[in-house]
């Protein structure tokens, strides 16, 4: 499943739009499901002339950063695996 949508909480109000709710069942991490799903958003989104989305992520860090994906801000968190949410863009 993932999805793009205009605005992903309320963290970063300003940034739009958004790759969000991109969640793959965990006996299927791993084979690339996700990959193939951000690679479709990303190539919506350049369909729809988006010029930048966002993404905010914890534990997938790297593998938005193979995408080239870069880091624009990060914060605490009590729900993120990692302990924080890093907020990630990429200019299509």
């Amino acid at each position: 499943m993932a999805s793009l949508w205009p605005q992903d909480g309320t963290d970063w109000p300003e940034k739009t739009p958004w790759i969000a709710a991109v969640y793959t069942l965990y006996r299927y991490r791993g084979i690339g499901i996700a990959r193939c799903l951000v690679n479709r958003l990303l190539g919506e989104a350049e369909r729809l002339a988006i010029k930048t989305v966002y993404l905010k992520s914890g534990s997938a860090a790297e593998m938005y950063r193979g995408f080239g994906f870069e880091e624009l801000d990060r914060q605490p968190s009590l729900t993120a695996e990692a302990g924080y949410k890093t907020l990630f863009y990429k200019d299509i």
